[in-house]
């Protein structure tokens, strides 16, 4: 998160996601996210409102931007709760993920067993960027 622009980015490897079972961890990497060929989902977005960053502080933003998961790109918004504590910024929020707008598709078999709209929730606890040497 750019804190002077409102710029975000976020990506994450699908084959990061843990489940219970072994089972359903294969079936979620393989036949429906098909983790070999589309190996991250990403969040490109902005943040609407100007983001306070010398003072603690807390209070809620809008967030819009372009989801990218199985190859597809739809476009997202969420609201976020921002806040400020000893200087250290964070981003708090979370959104709904309809399966079929990313072109996933679940078995008639096993529709039961998996949600159709997924909820994503995200946490950002953020620090200052250090180059490394």
């Amino acid at each position: 998160m750019n804190t002077s622009n409102g710029e975000v980015l976020s990506i994450i490897a699908i084959r990061t996601f843990k489940f219970a079972k072994a089972l359903m961890e294969e079936h979620f990497n393989e036949k429906y996210l098909e983790s070999d060929k589309y190996k991250d989902a990403t969040f490109k977005g902005k943040i609407a409102e100007a983001l306070v960053t010398n003072r603690d502080t807390s209070y809620n933003v809008n967030v819009t931007g372009t989801m990218k998961i199985h190859g597809v790109e739809q476009p997202a918004s969420y609201t976020a709760a921002y806040s400020v504590k000893g200087g250290m910024p964070s981003l708090e929020g979370s959104f709904n993920i309809a399966l079929k707008d990313y072109n996933i598709t679940i078995p008639k078999l096993v529709i039961e067993n998996i949600a159709e709209v997924v909820k994503v929730t995200c946490k950002f606890d953020l620090s200052p960027y250090q180059k490394k040497n």
